[in-house]
């Protein structure tokens, strides 16, 4: 085992001196950052806390004395009892998979935020003091042993007999220290109890051990190394609980605080600002970057990280209101109201009240501006008696009197307010005049009032003039007039101005202008809003940054409608910027430094490292009006055809100072469009009266331009009755069935009615014509009856042949009035008792065309003037 143990290092030192690691400084941890700290007064059930740790989802999750507390950002949520099973006294916290497993003085629990329990062990007689999980394994350590658990099998099985106090592993061995010795054990086959006493360290008193590409050890003196095998001394009172790692630095929880251990400068460093959170037992980092450490002592705190970097802190300056801060020489000057900081940053040294650097009657006098021309830097003192312009060569001060190129004998006319330098020029800005120097020669130019700054470009010097507003000439002074630009009055505020692709921007209180030089100097506003006074402008890697006295925007096109980037008392800007105040770009490091009313901000124009915390979002719970709390939100989520109020609880995981961001959400089918909430709305969306079938919900949460993670959920709702498809196809029948039925009874009813007047019709119809075949037959009483028997006859007939009912009737009506014609024979002749004459015979033949004539107008009774002519 122990040259098992050597080939393993040999492996991987030689692995490590292969990577090309980037250097990074522990400079971002160690700064000034905003800290938050949780305990019984604002969340935490204790003051205390053994173990934190973070799931996959975003929740933070703390174990307690109390119990096991869950945080979401907005609030605390304490569990002491899981299936009956006392989860209080929890010592350590670690999560798998959404999996959280949690180890008490009592048990191993694993716990579900969807409302999934599980007990795997359980025992009165031990303790649980860690949980790992290595290779998606857990590792639990207890008083009687170490035990390895499972969770796709299920199944746990017990490694040692004697108590672990700390393990680690690698992707082959696993590493752990038993009674301050450390022992290492194959994790190929954890069956086999067999494991082996690391050699290298026998006669050292182990405490800890973490892995990362080699294996580090934590000792009661400090930390080793072992791919180096080189030791490292924290300090007496050290002990190593925890290790953590981000962006190559080790972060080691200690019992007397935070050190960070650089794994490639190999620079050991205690963060400041915690130098009284103690005992930490457990660190992580979560998911936006911030830093959460857990204190027995303590409770939690989370660091957060800060985009700008506070230099006086950094350095252990006291505050002070700043000036002008510029690089000289590889030291740092920065010019305050009582004098001058000097700074190496390189060793966080301050030299002010120790090195000669510095004259010691320029310690009280207040400095408006420094510029360095010529190789020589130059500083501008306000208000002393002793000094104007002074010149530093790295060495030797030297004053610079203006009085003589000063033509007003003010006492304090010779002030210097402002300077800029040039390649050619230095550019002077006293009480009221404009002062040129080439190296040799100074050159004046009267002013009608006093300049807060001065700003160079295209051989002409631009001048923001006190209360008047900006002014300009060229640099060689050939013009004996200062141009001003005047807009009614506008201008007279603007403290800072800047000449960008032939566009002279400027401001005036929160408002930004521009003047477009190839435009007739026409003033133009930019439509942009700005919380406070502008004071900055800056135009560097081709972008924009707009400085008020309380925040940083940073602009890829100020003169578009596009959202700027801010930074502010969230990312650590916690003083105000300074007016008329000359900053410092360092080209080198591509960094810029703001002068502020309480020190020096340091922003990193590198993009990759202005930090953007993209939040996370999840699905609390949903809720229906009938009270029930859905947490277990699957694939097949079903709610109840009898739900009228659908709540959707959402939750936005960020830990930032002040988090800013933005919710969209849409339910198909349901909503057009995605529907906007921010950081101030309530985050549960309610739906009402959905109809049953199908749905799907999406939200998706950004920060600034960053888009974090999307969420989408399908549920099924559950149809009534009457929203089947079926239903509405037999109401539609119903209804087609009950309108024909309402139209046959009504049409039978008219239909009858009209049968019952047709019948009366007909009986008065046969009756008449039965009156008029009477009336015939009475004409002729040789032949009374013979029409009506004539009518019978033929109906018999007619039936007898099976003919239609209605010819059976119309032959009957031809029958009765087939002698009507008869009307229109005399009666003379007609009852002539005696021989009718040729002539009396030919009226009496007459009768049948008579009668065809007669009935010829009634067309209702078909070949009724058949039966009369025939």
């Amino acid at each position: 085992m122990k040259n098992k143990f050597k080939i393993l290092i040999a492996l991987v030192l030689s692995a490590f001196c292969l990577l090309n690691i980037k250097n990074v400084s522990a400079e971002d941890y160690l700064t000034d950052k905003t800290e938050t700290t949780y305990d019984n007064t604002n969340g935490l059930v204790t003051g205390k806390a053994n173990s934190i740790t973070q799931n996959d989802e975003g929740y933070i999750y703390i174990g307690q004395y109390r119990g096991l507390t869950i945080y979401n950002s907005k609030e605390f949520e304490t569990y002491k009892f899981s299936n009956g099973y006392s989860i209080e006294n929890v010592m350590s916290v670690e999560s798998l998979n959404n999996v959280v497993y949690i180890g008490t003085q009592r048990g191993f629990f694993s716990y579900d935020r969807l409302g999934a329990h599980e007990i795997i062990l359980t025992n009165t007689n031990y303790s649980i003091s860690e949980i790992q999980i290595f290779n998606d394994l857990v590792y639990v350590s207890t008083s009687i042993g170490l035990f390895v658990y499972n969770p796709n099998t299920n199944v746990i099985n017990h490694l040692t007999d004697d108590e672990v106090t700390s393990l680690t592993a690698n992707n082959y061995d696993l590493f752990f220290i038993i009674k301050k010795k450390l022992y290492v054990k194959s994790i190929t086959n954890l069956t086999n109890n067999q494991y082996s006493i690391l050699d290298e360290f026998k006669d050292e008193i182990v405490t800890s051990v973490y892995y990362s590409d080699t294996l580090y050890v934590g000792t009661e003196k400090g930390l080793f190394e072992t791919n180096t095998t080189h030791f490292y001394n924290l300090s007496s009172s050290v002990n190593i609980n925890c290790y953590a790692e981000k962006d190559n630095n080790l972060f080691l929880a200690c019992d007397d605080g935070l050190i960070i251990f650089s794994k490639s400068t190999k620079k050991i460093e205690k963060v400041k600002s915690l130098s009284k959170f103690t005992s930490i037992e457990k660190i992580i980092f979560d998911h936006e970057g911030n830093l959460w450490l857990a204190s027995s002592k303590k409770g939690v705190i989370k660091i957060t990280p800060n985009i700008l970097y506070d230099y006086f802190f950094d350095n252990n300056l006291d505050e002070a209101s700043v000036n002008a801060f510029i690089k000289y020489k590889g030291l740092d000057y920065i010019s305050t109201d009582t004098g001058i900081y000097v700074v190496d940053s390189s060793t966080n040294t301050n030299l002010t009240e120790t090195s000669s650097l510095i004259d010691p009657l320029l310690r009280n006098v207040r400095i408006r501006a420094s510029q360095i021309f010529n190789g020589d830097l130059y500083f501008a003192t306000y208000h002393s008696n002793n000094f104007d312009l002074v010149k530093f060569d790295g060495t030797n001060y030297e004053n610079i009197d203006l009085s003589q190129y000063i033509s007003n004998s003010n006492p304090n006319a010779s002030d210097v307010r402002c300077l800029y330098a040039t390649d050619k020029y230095l550019f002077i800005g006293t009480k009221h005049e404009l002062i040129k120097y080439d190296g040799s020669t100074f050159t004046t130019l009267k002013l009608n009032a006093e300049p807060l700054y001065i700003y160079h470009s295209h051989n002409t010097v631009y001048m923001v003039l006190e209360n008047i507003g900006i002014a300009h000439i060229k640099d060689d002074f050939t013009s004996d007039s200062i141009y001003s630009y005047e807009d009614n009055g506008a201008l007279h505020l603007s403290l800072k101005i800047i000449n960008i692709k032939n566009k002279l921007i400027f401001n005036d209180t929160n408002t930004l202008f521009y003047i477009d030089l190839a435009d007739n100097a026409q003033i133009h506003k930019i439509n942009h809003e700005f919380d406070g006074s502008i004071v900055e402008i800056l135009y560097l890697n081709n972008k924009y940054y707009i400085g008020t006295d309380t925040m940083i925007y940073i602009f890829d096109d100020l003169f578009s409608d596009e959202e700027p980037n801010t930074i502010g008392i969230t990312e650590g800007l916690k003083g105000t910027l300074v007016a008329n105040a000359n900053g410092y770009y360092d080209k080198e490091e591509n960094s810029y430094y703001f002068a502020a009313s309480n020190g020096v901000y340091k922003l990193k124009l590198d993009n990759s490292l202005i930090k953007h915390s993209v939040p996370k979002i999840q699905i609390n719970k949903i809720i229906t009006n009938d009270s029930n709390t859905i947490y277990d939100i699957d694939k097949e989520l079903k709610i109840s055809n009898r739900t009228q109020r659908l709540t959707i609880d959402l939750d936005v995981l960020t830990y930032q100072v002040n988090p800013n961001y933005k919710v969209y959400y849409k339910l198909d089918g349901i909503d057009d469009d995605y529907k906007l909430l921010t950081e101030n709305d309530s985050l549960e969306i309610s739906y009402t009266n959905l109809s049953g079938g199908n749905y799907k919900f999406h939200a998706y949460v950004e920060n600034g331009n960053f888009k974090g993670n999307e969420i989408t959920f399908s549920f099924n709702k559950g149809k009534r009755f009457y929203e089947a498809p079926g239903f509405w196809i037999v109401i539609v029948l119903l209804g087609i069935i009950i309108i024909a039925l309402i139209n046959f009874l009504f049409y039978r009813h008219k239909l009858k009615k009209s049968l019952e007047l047709q019948n009366a019709y007909k009986e008065i119809t046969l009756e008449s014509i039965e009156a008029i075949a009477r009336t015939i037959d009475a004409k002729d009483h040789y032949t009374n009856g013979h029409s009506l028997r004539v009518g019978y006859y033929s109906r018999e007939i007619a039936k007898a042949l099976n003919l239609s009912k209605m010819d059976v009737e119309n032959i009957y009506y031809a029958g009765l009035l087939h002698d009507i014609g008869k009307i229109g024979v005399p009666d003379s002749i007609l009852n002539k008792p005696e021989h009718l004459s040729e002539d009396e015979f030919d009226v009496i033949k007459s009768h049948t065309s008579e009668g065809a004539t007669i009935l010829s107008s009634i067309s209702v009774i078909p070949n009724i003037t058949l039966g009369a002519r025939y």
